[in-house]
């Protein structure tokens, strides 16, 4: 699981968090860090970046893929950069100062972008999630990466 400048692979998105700190993430061949094809999912069950390092090591089950949470990720990224091309031609039209124009796209991506991170907060709060609970040594399904 590697990426280098945003091209290669990575883990993309979180849902189905459980009370015992585990979560489904999908892993996706990304380019230039948008999801492209979805390779499969995984129930992630402890998750650590390690010191002084901006890798993290996964303990995670594979399951099949998640397809509503892949659809989610695509639709996600096409709201962000339709919108984003429709403030712009939209804005264009308008008879507005230019740093008004250039105030709402910049705040509009930021926003996007921030969703996620509350939407995530919010579903981990309805199940009293406990991230990164220690786990006992992994069994034989288990895969480390």
């Amino acid at each position: 699981m590697s990426s280098i400048n945003g091209f290669g692979t990575t883990f993309y998105g979180e849902c189905d968090y459980q009370p015992d700190g585990s979560y489904i993430s999908t892993y996706w061949l990304i380019l230039a860090f948008i999801p492209i094809i979805p390779l499969y999912s995984a129930r992630i069950l402890y998750s650590e970046t390690a010191r002084f390092s901006t890798t993290r090591q996964y303990q995670y089950e594979k399951i099949p893929i998640h397809w509503q949470q892949v659809s989610r990720i695509w639709a996600f990224v096409g709201t962000l950069v339709v919108g984003y091309l429709a403030c712009v031609m939209y804005l264009d039209q308008l008879s507005i100062s230019e740093p008004i124009r250039m105030s709402i796209l910049i705040a509009y991506p930021i926003v996007m972008l921030l969703l996620p991170s509350f939407l995530r907060y919010q579903a981990k709060k309805q199940v009293a999630f406990q991230e990164n609970v220690k786990l006992l040594p992994a069994f034989s399904k288990k895969t480390f990466f």
